[in-house]
């Protein structure tokens, strides 16, 4: 409560009429003495004047009074200084009327409500409070306690409102700079304030909790917190940024990691390596999805660019550098692959300038029981696709790497009840001679029907006897038992009962000598025409 006593004494004013001199001096100066040693508890010091020395030179006349009774407005006035060697003590207060309060807003000023708190009240309203414990709250009463799903306490300094006003905290920066407004969370070892104890690996740096009630507590829904990696030192210090997130859980998990040195971590908190900037991980099979929205032609775009020096420096790429690459690791018996197993490659195909930039694609695989991966198709710089080769001379070139059986090089397929298809194969089947097949296959049955060896010609066919040249050779089958209309059908098969189809046939095994006759010679061809068989006999002298 705040007093203003009744004037007691005189004043200069009382003084302006009083002719200076030394015994008005000495009559008062036992007074101007007094107040430093004098009063007694709950007395105030009050100013009642000043007085000439014989200098001339005013000093103040003050005296020890008791504060007279009066209303909760009484003011102290009048005072250059109070001396008090006991408490000040005034009443509680109240939310609309302060203890302490101004003169003409008498309901602003602090106050308590309770023992051990000090209260803050603007326009009748309590707006702040500093609890027993230290705690200051803002626009509420009771420290919260039921954050991270109860038992956790609101911090030293918390603020709640009822909107966006009331509830928000800003800091602004005015200044003719390039610097902002600054918010600094710290961590130190030590245990007392001040300490600079060195921090640990592992330990947090700074979190920000994002939390939200669920109607009893507040849960957290999202974290960021920066942990301290490495081996702290003496003005090196390391730290991964993490990002954590909930999932219809009581607490939240790490989702994504920034390390220090830039690599961005999603589910998992190992990078793969150091050259890693991105890492995605998961329980389940992930999907990345860009979506693109936009009234023209273009769609979202995977862009990687490469340059070989600097950032800073960038110099071109050289032939055969890697542009970009997408390659799988998979996972054996105790570990992943030490390196691709499959990839796709985007390589230069010529050292890079501003005129000349030439590229080429390779799919690589790696064949089963092996850990050797093989590039397996190429498409080079002019378009030429080559399968089994990397050299390929036409628009599509199939070949067979060193160091690989496989034959059959085209296979066209149609997958029903049972497997058809139709196929290509080229092979050595015996020396140096090659031979290319075209053929068919029914349910893992080969039909081969067309062999181009060495020149030579055959229908089933792949030997034509010694030397032979441009020779067109049918391997003996089956004589149709239906016909086709408008259709002669040419074949080689053994001398059987005759049929009314129209069929072209070579009979035999070979017989040389005169008088021959067409059951005789066992070299012959046999042209047959609506059921009667006509021959065409060949002997050794040409008849």
């Amino acid at each position: 409560m705040a007093y203003k006593p009744p004037k007691q004494s005189i004043d200069n004013n009382d003084l302006k009429n009083i002719p200076s001199s030394e015994a008005i001096y000495e009559a008062f100066k036992e007074k101007i003495d007094q107040p430093a040693v004098s009063g007694t508890a709950g007395q105030l010091l009050q100013l009642d004047g000043y007085v000439n020395d014989p200098d001339g030179d005013p000093e103040p006349l003050t005296s020890w009074v008791n504060p007279p009774s009066g209303g909760a407005n009484t003011a102290l006035s009048n005072l250059s200084s109070v001396a008090i060697n006991t408490a000040l003590l005034g009443t509680l207060g109240s939310v609309s009327a302060p203890a302490y309060s101004f003169t003409g807003d008498t309901n602003t000023g602090m106050w308590s409500s309770a023992g051990d708190v000090l209260n803050f009240s603007t326009a009748g309203a309590d707006r702040m409070r500093i609890d027993s414990n230290g705690n200051v709250l803002v626009n509420y009463t009771t420290l919260r306690t039921n954050f991270f799903n109860g038992g956790v306490a609101a911090g030293r300094i918390s603020l709640e409102g009822t909107s966006l006003s009331t509830s928000c905290i800003s800091s602004v920066r005015n200044s003719n700079d390039s610097f902002s407004s600054l918010l600094m969370l710290g961590k130190t070892r030590g245990t007392a304030v001040g300490s600079n104890t060195i921090v640990q690996t592992g330990d947090q740096a700074g979190y920000l909790s994002f939390q939200a009630a669920d109607g009893t507590n507040l849960i957290e829904t999202n974290a960021i917190a920066s942990i301290v990696t490495g081996t702290p030192g003496a003005g090196s210090l390391t730290g991964d940024l993490i990002f954590r997130g909930n999932n219809a859980a009581a607490n939240t998990s790490e989702r994504m990691r920034m390390t220090g040195s830039g690599r961005l971590l999603i589910g998992t908190t190992t990078n793969f390596s150091s050259a890693t900037l991105l890492q995605v991980s998961a329980n389940t099979n992930t999907t990345q999805v860009l979506d693109g929205y936009s009234n023209n032609s273009s769609s979202p775009t995977i862009l990687t660019r490469k340059a070989r020096g600097t950032a800073a420096s960038p110099t071109a790429a050289q032939n055969d550098d890697f542009l970009m690459f997408l390659g799988a690791y998979p996972y054996g018996a105790t570990a992943f692959a030490s390196g691709t197993r499959a990839s796709i490659a985007f390589r230069a195909a010529e050292d890079i300038t501003d005129s000349a930039q030439g590229t080429y694609i390779t799919f690589n695989t790696t064949p089963t029981g092996s850990t050797t991966v093989a590039e397996r198709m190429r498409i080079d710089s002019t378009g030429n696709v080559g399968i089994g080769t990397a050299t390929p001379a036409t628009k599509l070139e199939v070949g067979n790497p060193v160091g690989y059986t496989e034959q059959r090089l085209i296979t066209l397929s149609r997958q029903e009840s049972t497997r058809y298809n139709g196929y290509m194969e080229f092979g050595t089947p015996s020396g140096s001679n090659f031979i290319l097949t075209l053929g068919t296959r029914n349910n893992n049955v080969d039909f081969p029907a067309l062999k181009l060896y060495d020149g030579n010609v055959g229908v089933k066919a792949s030997s034509f006897g010694t030397s032979a040249a441009a020779a067109f050779g049918i391997a003996n089958g089956t004589e149709p038992s239906t016909s086709v209309a408008d259709q002669i059908v040419m074949g080689s098969v053994d001398l059987t009962a005759g049929n009314t189809i129209p069929y072209v046939r070579s009979e035999g095994t070979g017989m040389t000598g005169a008088g021959i006759t067409n059951t005789s010679v066992t070299h012959k061809i046999a042209i047959k025409v609506n059921g009667t068989v006509y021959y065409l006999l060949a002997t050794t002298d040409g008849t």
